[in-house]
């Protein structure tokens, strides 16, 4: 999973244990606001794993047989529909934090206790 690095972006670290509410709010109010700066890390992530599995880029559609991929492609030459599929990823990084037993929180406040 990209998480861990694309939080460490914004200074954001998982620690075991349930985020409070506020705290949850908080964290979802600074992905929305660097959500494409975020998105666009987290299509590079997954460009750049696609691409050590051997596939390549080549137009729609996708052929899994011969491992061409139409969107391997810098985050802003995505048509608008993949952009959001990203963003949506990035919204849900509390949830799937949530459901793991983790939760987000700020580097400085992080795993430590400092």
């Amino acid at each position: 999973s990209l998480i861990p690095e694309i939080l460490a972006l914004g200074g954001f670290v998982l620690a075991e244990g349930q985020a409070p509410a506020e705290e949850e709010k908080a964290v979802q109010a600074f992905l929305e606001l660097h959500v494409d700066l975020l998105a666009e890390a987290e299509h590079q992530g997954w460009e750049a794993q696609k691409r050590m599995e051997g596939w390549v880029y080549d137009p729609p559609p996708k052929n899994n047989e011969k491992r061409t991929q139409p969107f391997l492609v810098p985050y802003g030459e995505l048509p608008e529909a993949e952009k959001e599929k990203d963003r949506r990823t990035i919204r849900n990084y509390p949830k799937y934090a949530r459901d793991t037993g983790f939760k987000i929180v700020t580097h400085r406040t992080g795993g430590s206790g400092a």
